[in-house]
């Protein structure tokens, strides 16, 4: 590609695009820029860029390409950094040319998640960047890899109200408020536990006998 010609291995920018919910997008990781500690700084704040959703609220990226294990990667911005991988790993011997190609496009896709042994800040998201060529337009893939019903713009604009800080306030005001009564019931009670149980119709369809538990999602007493 002629991109390629500009970007080499010899060139201090990788330039790739993210796609998603259907639109394009630049991203550029300068090698070269020494204004943050780690690397993977420039990556989560072109996303919060793209997706709207604060930084703060985005826990990891996970890094996936043919025939490479996932690649995950940490936010050290995120109120949820622990460290659980080496945040230095991301560089452009490890990523360049393995997870990430000039010019090529990743799809990005979105998982809210809640950790109830937190005692503040309970509710964050990750992200997976995906090579395109894994993922096949309008399809639902092997395994829940993507589902073009969950990764639409109807149900994002959904869960981003949830990564609000209006709405974070609200939840964790009433989570304090009480000393017994589990994440998951405030959830309910906010009508938005839903968006943390995803699990694509067609992955039900094939695979029935994995997902025979179902959660509540709803209070009793909702009509």
């Amino acid at each position: 590609m002629g991109g390629m010609d500009k970007n080499s291995d010899n060139s201090d920018k990788t330039i790739f695009k993210v796609k998603f919910l259907g639109e394009y997008h630049d991203v550029v990781i300068d090698w070269s820029d020494e204004s943050h500690e780690y690397k993977q700084v420039q990556l989560f704040k072109q996303l919060e860029s793209i997706t709207g959703i604060a930084n703060k609220y985005i826990c990891q990226v996970d890094l996936e390409a043919d025939n490479q294990d996932p690649f995950l990667t940490e936010n050290p911005d995120s109120e949820y950094f622990y460290s659980i991988v080496l945040p230095n790993d991301f560089t452009k011997d490890r990523i360049y040319n393995q997870y990430i190609h000039d010019d090529e496009i990743l799809v990005l896709r979105y998982h809210p998640v809640y950790d109830s042994r937190r005692v503040d800040n309970y509710l964050f998201c990750y992200y997976e960047l995906t090579n395109e060529n894994m993922i096949r337009e309008g399809v639902c893939s092997m395994y829940g890899r993507y589902c073009p019903h969950l990764q639409s713009k109807t149900v994002f604009n959904k869960v981003k109200y949830v990564f609000s800080d209006e709405f974070q306030s609200k939840i964790i005001d009433r989570i304090g408020s009480s000393n017994s009564s589990p994440v998951e019931r405030f959830l309910m009670e906010f009508n938005v536990q839903q968006y943390f149980r995803f699990i694509c119709t067609e992955t039900l369809r094939r695979w029935p006998m994995r997902f025979r538990q179902r959660f509540a999602l709803y209070l009793r007493n909702r009509g």
